[in-house]
């Protein structure tokens, strides 16, 4: 199989044969060996370990990195093992896996409560070491200019790479236990894992208290979130969202050429997961966000789609991906919206002005007009932003196509016939969609744009029955 002399005692469970070959001076690390094909898998002695626990104990005391194996443990829920690790001082703050360290496997692993509470107790004094190691080993004035200083009450958090990168440029060794994870600027918030709010909790008794810290983009936009509450937006995990909104989170993050919003991100990823949704969650957090910041708040997007900005409800209703599997149906573009409207409990008049929104992009869409705003979804990690002479070039060629002046006929039309109607909201848009579906139907193409029928058009996706209006949704 490749091993040597120590992982043949450890998978032979041979304490004695172990203990003498450490005597000798034996790598408890040791490195596999045989043909270079079967490198990859091979596991170091202490993961073999896993279920031995005097086998284990032995080469944690014979010097054995307990970091390598921490990973392993967390994943076959080993309390046993992870809790010895915790007492040889595995780094918490470390990689444990490709990505992530320690801190952020806690969140998705197996262990019970008691293990995570005493990982995050070894997690609280290994920041604290390091932070006093710092002190005795740099002056006030080189502490201040690091701009790291924790509050009372705080522990380091992102500061903490800092801290360790000033102490390696001079020359002072910083113990295994206490390294961490070189990825500045993130904080222990800052995680590709579901992390729950309980967890969040814990973390911010535990004195990490960085709720809000905003990471610049570096290369793709895609591939980060700006802020813990902007990613749990994003990922749908609303029930942890609320709670960084509790705790005081910024609803909305502007850059240079983007912005990022809460409601718009909820609304991205509620439409991908329509069935899915925990309504009660996000039903309290889109209140809160409609409260915080009005029920239409907009981007800094230039789109005929919209007015003055795409809102939640552009991004609602746009389709999020080229693949023809994400396009909605007439009655899931209904629902949607309307689900949306009750989760925030709009107002009549609010519930109005979210229509006619909508009548705006949906007339954009069979009309086959240009989008020049962003997109953004979760699915797909993926945000793309047209370079600003790219989308003058598709404003104006939707403009000497007529296709604006068409799109701002209907909604003069709709405006006028809403203001004259005496019926229900609901009546009108029956009506309304019923005089639409007759000059502008879903089997339009993209004015030029395709060389073939778009298939968002073709009635095998789209059921045109505005009666849905009239029946209920489902």
């Amino acid at each position: 199989m490749g091993y040597g002399p120590v992982a043949t005692a450890v998978v032979g469970r041979s304490l004695r044969s172990l203990e003498n070959l450490l005597r000798c001076g034996h790598d408890p690390d040791e490195e596999g060996f045989g043909y270079p094909g079967t490198q990859w898998w091979q596991h170091p002695p202490l993961c073999l370990a896993l279920g031995w626990p005097s086998g284990f104990e032995t080469l944690l005391k014979a010097g054995a990195n307990p970091s390598v194996a921490v990973e392993v443990a967390m994943d076959h829920a080993d309390e046993a093992a992870f809790k010895l690790l915790i007492e040889y001082d595995c780094p918490m703050s470390f990689k444990a896996g490709i990505d992530n360290m320690v801190l952020d496997q806690l969140k998705r692993c197996r262990l019970g409560e008691p293990m995570i509470d005493l990982a995050l107790s070894k997690a609280v004094d290994q920041r604290q070491r390091l932070w006093a190691l710092l002190q005795q080993s740099l002056s006030g004035l080189e502490i201040d200019e690091l701009d790291i200083r924790p509050k009372e009450g705080e522990l380091l958090d992102a500061g903490c790479v800092i801290a360790q990168e000033a102490l390696l440029d001079r020359g002072i060794e910083v113990p295994l236990g206490l390294r961490v994870s070189n990825q500045k600027p993130l904080t222990i918030y800052h995680s590709r894992n579901w992390m729950s709010s309980n967890f969040a909790q814990k973390l911010f008794d535990a004195g990490f208290r960085d709720v809000d810290n905003h990471v610049r983009p570096r290369g793709r936009r895609s591939s980060y979130s700006p802020t813990p509450f902007i990613r749990c937006c994003r990922q749908g995990n609303f029930n942890s969202a609320l709670w960084f909104m509790k705790m005081g989170a910024r609803t909305r993050i502007d850059e240079e050429d983007f912005s990022w919003i809460a409601q718009h991100l909820v609304a991205s990823s509620v439409t991908e997961n329509l069935d899915a949704v925990e309504v009660i969650k996000v039903s309290d957090l889109l209140q809160r966000l409609k409260r915080s910041n009005g029920p239409f708040e907009s981007d800094r997007c230039v789109c005929y789609c919209s007015l003055k900005g795409c809102t939640p409800i552009t991004t609602l209703h746009r389709c999020q991906s080229d693949d023809i599997r994400w396009y909605k149906t007439w009655s899931e573009k209904i629902s949607s919206l309307q689900c949306w409207l009750e989760w925030g409990q709009f107002s009549l008049v609010e519930a109005r002005l979210a229509w006619k929104a909508f009548s705006r992009l949906e007339i954009f869409t069979r009309l086959g007009m240009a989008h020049t705003c962003c997109r953004h979804n979760y699915s797909f990690q993926d945000i793309r932003i047209l370079a600003p002479d790219e989308q003058a070039e598709l404003r104006d060629e939707d403009t000497e196509a007529g296709l604006v002046q068409d799109l701002e006929s209907y909604m003069q039309k709709y405006e006028e016939q809403e203001k004259q109607f005496q019926g229900t909201l609901e009546e009108f848009l029956a009506l309304w969609w019923s005089d639409v579906n007759c000059t502008l139907n879903f089997n339009e193409t993209r004015k030029g744009r395709c060389e073939k029928e778009d298939p968002i058009y073709s009635e095998e996706y789209f059921d045109c029955d505005v009666e849905i209006f009239l029946r209920g949704f489902r």
